[in-house]
């Protein structure tokens, strides 16, 4: 399949950098004002084109950029660093069409907070009802310091992974307690569901998972992002949602920072997809060291409804989110099989009982009687 990503085009080529905004690579001072203003500018003006030069900036109150409604367009990071302290995307492009984002690192602020730690099983009482567990990377652990999940390392070469580990998570578990310096004491309300527990096991334990994402994608046409550093985020590095089409990851990394000694990147997925309309390209990356999948694509199916009338069904266990039906979406129905069945109607109105997880669609026209409930809409 060819799926051909078509580039800017400009009539006439203008250029303006982020600091003729106030934006300064100058310690630690926050550029998110700087940035939006250039953002915006460039979008009311119909500039082609946002440098960067070459640094490390901070942005620490909030205010990430978010890029909405440009076209014709290319941002430059000219191989800066963008740092975040704050739970909020980090970066924010949605209803751009025909635009580039290239040449820039994005991180999470480890000095503010460590989004996961290596934990080491340092005893397991006999009664199994506790374990303690060793932070060496701590002389003494913070006052807050969630345990959200628990991930096997191999304890030999602290990598991700190990034979017959087990994942869980720290909601099951009771409470922790600091016993001094670096380690923590971890009751277990259900000893046996945790027999596997064995001193000198490694973890990492994340503090985030869901917080925050790195890089969020909403409703673009026609995007490249091409030689994109993620070095940590306190959620998924790359999220694409909504009427997303026709975009490329071109030579994107999620990495450890060099010279450090994390032990994840993004806490979350490295590219989770969701509601996708397909015609992407995923090409020369490198995703590591990140808390979930690498690669998570949802669709936005749902099977099998229970007719109301002639126009009108209801769904069970949809979503709004995953399944955002609007007035005026075409609906697709198939096979059980996935098979064509050579239907599709626009929707006209659409009920939500989010608390059951159903909705009603009307359609605008009527649904043919030999429809098969089990069929398959998409």
């Amino acid at each position: 399949m060819d799926i051909e990503i078509t580039s800017p085009s400009w009539k006439e080529y203008k250029k303006v950098s982020v600091t003729e905004f106030g934006a300064r690579a100058e310690g630690k001072r926050c550029n998110g004002a700087a940035f939006q203003r250039a953002i915006e500018y460039c979008k009311s003006e119909g500039i082609s084109e946002l440098t960067v030069p070459k640094g490390v900036y901070y942005f620490r109150d909030g205010n990430h950029p978010t890029f909405d409604g440009l076209s014709d367009f290319r941002f430059d990071g000219g191989d800066s660093e963008f740092i975040f302290s704050t739970l909020k995307a980090f970066v924010d492009i949605r209803n751009c069409e025909r635009v580039e984002f290239r040449h820039f690192a994005v991180d999470w602020d480890w000095e503010v907070k460590q989004l996961a730690s290596i934990g080491l099983v340092r005893g397991v009482a006999e009664d199994g009802t506790s374990f303690d567990l060793v932070f060496p990377e701590y002389d003494t652990v913070p006052e807050e310091f969630p345990l959200r999940t628990f991930n096997p390392m191999n304890p030999a070469t602290l990598t991700p992974g190990c034979e017959l580990g087990h994942e869980f998570n720290g909601i099951h578990l009771g409470k922790a307690c600091a016993m001094g310096g670096n380690v923590v004491r971890v009751e277990l309300p259900r000893p046996e569901s945790y027999r596997f527990l064995k001193q000198d096991q490694a973890y990492i334990v994340r503090h985030y998972v869901y917080d925050a994402n790195a890089i969020e994608l909403h409703g673009n046409a026609h995007l490249t992002l091409s030689n994109v550093t993620i070095y940590s985020a306190p959620g998924h590095a790359f999220i694409s949602t909504g009427d997303q089409h026709h975009w490329k990851l071109e030579r994107c990394r999620i990495v450890k920072r060099p010279g450090t000694t994390r032990c994840i990147t993004a806490t979350a997925d490295g590219c989770h997809i969701s509601n996708s309309q397909g015609y992407f390209i995923i090409d020369r990356c490198d995703f590591s060291y990140n808390g979930d999948d690498c690669l998570n694509i949802h669709d936005n199916s749902v099977q099998g409804f229970r007719r109301i009338d002639d126009k009108t069904i209801r769904l069970s266990r949809v979503q709004r989110w995953r399944n955002p039906f609007c007035p005026g979406d075409l609906v697709e129905f198939r096979h059980a099989d996935l098979s064509p069945a050579g239907i599709a109607a626009n929707v006209a109105a659409v009920s939500w009982d989010e608390g059951r997880e159903q909705c009603e669609l009307e359609f605008a026209s009527e649904l043919p009687a030999e429809l098969n409930d089990r069929s398959i809409l998409f």
